[in-house]
């Protein structure tokens, strides 16, 4: 089995993928001439995101399994998706691999129902694993849902099932691991060739030792590799070229891996529960249901750093006197990349939510929320650093016309100590110039403490003109 890393690239892919690898005796078991065997939607290839979405969501599109060399997954996931792999090896025996191949080429050509969050690409794989080893019973763990990332879990469960796993960097990550090895001399250098995206060499160049220059031109040619444009082709065959006149073999280099197998992170569902005090209406209960998957103050293990994919987070708040639906998350995806002169690489946010509008001088006023935007993030040490620009659009009775049409601005910053503690810190000014005009600004915080990598505490507090709140917090994750 095979897991890409999760990838932000397209509504598809937000929960990653898994596909199956099936060694043949003719290759040795790493070659990338095995075969790969996955389950996949059917969709055109320019159709728009929103109809992507809605269609992969409602059963729109038919899926298909598909058999084709593995390299072409490899090219596929870390070359142009730039995406990691995970390998688990299975310990299934020579008959139950039989099995799948067989089953598989019965069903070649054979459409079924694709459902992005039940009967998709991992969903379809478990039923390949029952058909191989009928005594397996992994489809009735997942009656709601399947996420790939819980099904990577669920084979751990059995025992001596996975034999091994195996870890391959996508070509970026590859190429921000040899980064770090430069001394500050060979990084401006190649900063110097990543801006010009030439071969106009520094002055610094020139006093470089010949296995300087060949580690160089190596990160520069996979570098323009990454880039992909036509000019960047033409340029990577003049430095694979002038590579070729240094008579040295630079030796491969193995690195720590950078991120965390997905089996060691939390669960994708979420419980949380909290209690908290509200200024004008006093003591406060939460409950909390997240369906999945991530945000930035959860345990990052197994997790991208960089993201947070939030779908189907519903809490309800109890006061003495009233319960109302405090928030109702449909979808949440923020991605924060730090930004380097290496990497082009934007911050970026899409939400859409039903919440309480809490700049409005009334009680229990839901509006629906429709936010995305662009921005760019900074990293010191531990400290993720980010400014972001929104468009907002809100719809709710509490607004003459039943519309405000605006954007926000704001910054903000994560902070990491020891994994056990995380602090999120966020300043964001509001500004409406159509429907009914607003200005506003809203200051929030949170720190997280985590018990262990499926339970954590949360102290979050916000204000918001004159509205202000503070709530203790238990999440527990399933």
């Amino acid at each position: 089995m095979v897991f890409p890393t999760y990838g932000m690239g397209s509504p598809l892919s937000i929960y990653s993928h898994t596909f199956i690898k099936i060694n043949s005796k003719k290759y040795p078991e790493g070659s990338y001439l095995n075969t790969a065997i996955s389950f996949s939607a059917a969709f055109p290839s320019n159709e728009n995101p929103v109809t992507l979405t809605f269609k992969g969501v409602f059963g729109g599109y038919q899926g298909y399994f598909g058999v084709e060399p593995y390299y072409l997954k490899v090219k596929a996931y870390s070359y142009l998706d730039n995406r990691d792999l995970f390998e688990y090896y299975l310990n299934l025996t020579e008959d139950e691999i039989d099995r799948i191949v067989l089953h598989v080429w019965e069903l070649k050509d054979i459409s079924m129902d694709y459902y992005f969050f039940k009967k998709n690409c991992s969903y379809y794989l478990l039923d390949l694993l029952e058909i191989a080893r009928p005594s397996l019973a992994l489809k009735e763990q997942f009656a709601l849902w399947t996420i790939p990332a819980d099904t990577i879990r669920l084979l751990f469960e059995i025992p001596e099932f996975v034999i091994k796993t195996n870890y391959f960097p996508s070509k970026l990550t590859y190429l921000y691991q040899r980064l770090q090895d430069l001394s500050e001399e060979e990084r401006i250098v190649l900063l110097h060739l990543f801006e010009a995206k030439d071969l106009s060499f520094s002055n610094n160049w020139y006093s470089l030792r010949d296995e300087q220059k060949a580690f160089l031109l190596e990160i520069y040619r996979d570098y323009l590799a990454l880039i992909a444009t036509p000019e960047a082709a033409n340029v990577r065959k003049e430095v694979v070229n002038l590579r070729s006149e240094i008579d040295l073999v630079t030796e491969e280099k193995s690195y720590p891996q950078m991120v965390e197998s997905p089996e060691q992170g939390h669960a994708s569902s979420r419980w949380s529960f909290g209690v908290g005090l509200q200024e004008e209406k006093g003591n406060f209960l939460d409950i909390e249901l997240r369906l999945s998957l991530h945000d930035f103050l959860d345990p990052g293990i197994g997790f991208d750093r960089f993201s947070e994919i939030e779908t189907g987070k519903l809490r309800v708040r109890s006061f003495e006197d009233k319960v109302i639906i405090e928030d109702f998350t449909i979808l949440n995806l923020t991605s924060i990349f730090p930004y380097d002169k290496v990497y082009d690489i934007s911050s970026w946010r899409f939400l859409m939510n039903i919440k309480q509008d809490h700049s409005q001088q009334c009680f229990n006023c839901p509006i629906f929320n429709l936010q995305a935007g662009t921005g760019i993030g900074f990293q010191l040490g531990e400290t993720l650093s980010y400014i972001l620009v929104d468009a907002d659009y809100h719809y709710g009775d509490a607004y003459e016309g039943k519309f405000q049409l605006g954007g926000q601005i704001g910054i903000g910053g994560l902070y990491s100590l020891r994994k056990k503690w995380k602090v999120n810190l966020s300043l964001y000014h509001f500004r409406f110039y159509f429907g009914e005009k607003d200005m506003y600004w809203e200051k929030k915080g949170a720190v997280r403490y985590s018990l262990n990598h499926n339970q954590d505490l949360r102290l979050e507090g916000k204000t918001i003109n004159s509205y202000s709140e503070v709530k203790l917090g238990w999440q527990i994750f399933f």
